[in-house]
């Protein structure tokens, strides 16, 4: 059963929504921090958000968020509307796979699209296939009918040949495939830098307004160089108050672990560049 607590007739006289709802889909595939982060930003922008995943997630969240899912989902509904009290925020509600009542099953009620993030490869070919089997794929078919934005993010590697056809078939249909590839020109300094590259790209073909990252060309110095993005006193991303410092169920770091992925690769070199000292000149002339 779907979880009747967030449902839309519960909040309305108390939620001052903007535009449609956008539905979300959590599928098996690693990666589950993108399609959780994208919930979240879609709730502080603004949006009503329909939830449906896979059973699956149940697996993956545990084991690349560390916690369960539940915990997952109670940090989005405290971030929602209903949990923050905030009026401008969207509404969450969460629907099954098996609940075909649910909005997103019909192409009679309205939304602005649908975003399966991240996207598996088995889910991908059953789309392809025109498989509605769940409510999930019902809902991807529904838009794919109706003509709504339909985005898939993938996340693997390598990709098989039956993998690419899939895809190009979705393609072909219509669909926006986005992979979970972020870019680098925003000089990102933690995984919460990436994320939000790959869910700004999202956002924007959802015609969601946000600014998560800044934007090639349009925040460039005169010179081109790219500015950095604010920091704070600590040196970590600017964030709103309320925004945790990290994504949604990202277990704390360790105290020995980097605290920003980007200098993992320059603290390597440095340890290289201390443990190889040129050869005594001795040894040198020798050779």
């Amino acid at each position: 059963m779907a979880d009747r607590s967030t449902h839309p007739a519960d909040t309305q006289s108390i939620c001052l929504s903007s535009g449609l709802p956008v539905n979300v889909g959590w599928t098996g595939a690693s990666g589950i921090a993108y399609g959780v982060r994208l919930v979240e930003v879609l709730l502080r922008a603004g949006r009503d958000v329909n939830l449906v995943h896979s059973q699956t997630v149940t697996a993956t969240v545990p084991a690349e968020m560390g916690r369960p899912v539940e915990m997952v989902l109670e940090h989005l509904r405290a971030v929602s509307c209903e949990g923050s009290g905030q009026r401008e925020r969207g509404k969450f509600n969460l629907f099954n796979l098996a609940e075909y009542s649910a909005p997103m099953a019909s192409g009679s009620a309205p939304s602005a699209g649908m975003v399966i993030c991240p996207c598996s490869m088995g889910t991908a070919g059953r789309l392809a296939a025109g498989a509605g089997d769940s409510l999930l794929a019902r809902a991807a078919d529904v838009c794919l009918k109706e003509r709504r934005p339909l985005i898939v993010v993938p996340r693997e590697t390598p990709l098989a040949t039956h993998h690419l056809e899939n895809l190009a078939q979705l393609s072909r249909l219509g669909v926006v495939v986005l992979p979970a590839a972020p870019g680098f020109y925003h000089q990102p300094h933690t995984i919460e830098d990436l994320l939000d590259f790959i869910v700004q790209r999202i956002c924007h073909h959802l015609d969601v307004g946000v600014e998560l990252v800044p934007r090639w060309g349009v925040q460039n110095g005169s010179n081109g160089e790219q500015r950095p993005r604010p920091r704070d006193a600590a040196g970590e991303p600017a964030r709103a108050a309320d925004e945790p410092a990290r994504a949604a169920g990202e277990p704390a770091r360790t105290a020995g672990e980097p605290a920003r992925a980007a200098g993992v690769a320059s603290a390597e070199a440095s340890a290289e560049a201390t443990t190889e000292q040129p050869a005594p000149a001795s040894s040198r002339s020798a050779e």
